[in-house]
């Protein structure tokens, strides 16, 4: 991402969604931390989608296809974190 399109700010995008579902997971204890980390990650995906759609410019590449990627995996990981113990 980086070597090929010179996507700084995508990987500091993608950087600032697993820090804060990683600061999420480690610092919120209890039945909701799953849930927190979701509705973090999808909140920071809309806006990341918004901010492309109103101020997007033809032929850039952006990074919301891997950042939703990444909220399924990320996800999914803050789930099966809390299940496991």
């Amino acid at each position: 991402m980086v070597g090929v399109f010179d996507l700084w700010s995508g990987l500091r995008t993608l950087g600032v969604s697993a820090g804060g579902a990683y600061a999420i997971a480690k610092f919120v204890q209890g039945p909701y931390m799953p849930w927190i980390a979701f509705v973090y990650l999808m909140g920071h995906m809309l806006i990341s989608h918004i901010a492309r759609e109103l101020h997007g410019i033809p032929g850039v590449v952006d990074v919301t296809g891997a950042q939703m990627v990444m909220v399924m995996k990320v996800g999914r990981l803050g789930f099966g974190e809390f299940w496991r113990g």
